[in-house]
């Protein structure tokens, strides 16, 4: 039936107004095809059960661990020996030819540690090639980087390489402020977040990659440079921008990434639900019985204890920006109603009033008072230095 299904198949190509002429699909997945992916994952099975025959290692549970794992047509051989890496790769290559299909050593990378330390004694190959050490040429897979250190240092200094670049493509653009505000929220942050998530990185190089790109959003929104992050991010001040902060959404990701792979539970945000449920539903202001929907988190499971964790996390980060904001004085009292900027509101407004209506809001315009306390500032750090420089 499957030679039936495949037997007869034409195909041509075209480029511009000129089209070849028919003929015979020999081998290759079809686009649109619902068998050819499901018989290219039989025969990638296939391959992979033929090396298991020189699987040797043992755990302690007396269980065999497979020496090979797959994604889609990505394999991933871990021995304990190179003789054993050697057998392998004999039963891969033996499968692999009777399939008529080949490998790409030229792609392929391998590592032999000994001892802790890398060895390069050894060479390895598959179908008459030589296989390429990780020490002389590294590897990239998925957006991350792979190279003899066997550490994340090298990706962390990328990754804040290619933040810098990506900034200074968007600032020499040549778009208005807004659209380039636009490009960081669709464009760099999810890019940006899924390089933070293939990588051990520390809270403190987040923050450092978030101060970076609150200067340049500073510049863009044209508001001054002691603007507070604040007023970018809050979700509960008087004017809400429709931008996310990259620790923020770092924090999100990765506890999305624990609670969904790992399947483990995050404690701090599973007692604050919990401790939810016992206090219950609190009315605010002159709100009736009912008015807002309750969930509790006993009564959850699955995606909805994932959706109210995550929700518990963005509210912990609104909490500490809402009491950063207490030291910016009368700014937190004044009672005003509040405003969330959409993108469509920010298409139709000018740059000069996007600026007007940050500033005006948070208290950084040009008036008077504000010019005689910088005036003020300024003289006092002049007399320290002058200070300074007599002692």
């Amino acid at each position: 039936m499957v030679k039936n299904y495949f037997s007869g198949m034409m195909l041509r190509f075209s480029a511009g107004n000129i089209n070849t002429a028919h003929q015979s699909l020999e081998k290759g997945i079809v686009i649109g095809c619902t068998v050819s992916p499901i018989l290219f994952i039989m025969g990638m099975n296939i391959i992979m059960k033929a090396a298991e025959r020189e699987t040797r290692t043992k755990m302690n549970s007396g269980i065999y661990q497979p020496a090979n794992r797959g994604f889609m047509d990505d394999l991933t051989v871990t021995t304990k020996s190179h003789v054993q890496a050697r057998w392998v790769l004999s039963a891969l290559e033996e499968v692999v030819s009777w399939a008529r299909m080949k490998f790409k050593p030229r792609k392929s990378r391998y590592m032999i540690i000994k001892k802790g330390r890398i060895s390069e004694k050894f060479q390895l190959n598959v179908q008459g090639e030589n296989i390429p050490s990780i020490v002389d040429e590294p590897i990239k897979c998925l957006g991350k980087w792979f190279d003899d250190t066997l550490t994340d240092k090298n990706n962390i200094e990328n990754i804040q390489r290619q933040v810098k670049e990506w900034l200074k493509r968007t600032e020499n653009s040549g778009l208005p402020g807004k659209y380039k505000a636009w490009i960081y929220q669709h464009g760099m942050l999810p890019r940006l977040m899924w390089l933070l998530m293939l990588h051990e990185i520390p809270l403190t190089t987040v923050e450092t990659l978030e101060r970076m790109v609150n200067k340049s959003l500073r510049k863009w929104l044209g508001v001054p440079p002691g603007f507070s992050a604040i007023g970018l991010y809050s979700r509960s001040s008087q004017l809400q921008m429709p931008l996310s902060s990259v620790v923020e959404e770092f924090k999100i990701e990765k506890c999305r990434l624990v609670m969904t792979l790992r399947d483990t539970k995050d404690k701090k945000a599973e007692s604050m639900l919990t401790l939810r449920d016992i206090i219950g539903n609190t009315c605010i202001g002159r709100q009736g019985l009912g008015i807002e929907h309750f969930q509790q988190w006993e009564k959850s499971e699955g995606k909805e204890r994932r959706d109210m964790v995550l929700q518990e996390v963005r509210k912990g980060e609104e909490d500490q920006r809402r009491s950063k904001s207490v030291q910016l004085g009368a700014r937190t009292k004044w009672d005003v109603p509040s405003r969330k900027v959409t993108w469509a509101e920010l298409w139709r407004l000018e740059p000069i009033r996007i600026s007007f209506v940050l500033r005006s809001v948070y208290d950084t315009l040009p008036s008077p008072s504000n010019l005689c306390r910088v005036l003020l500032d300024s003289n006092q750090h002049n007399s320290w230095k002058v200070i300074l420089n007599k002692k």
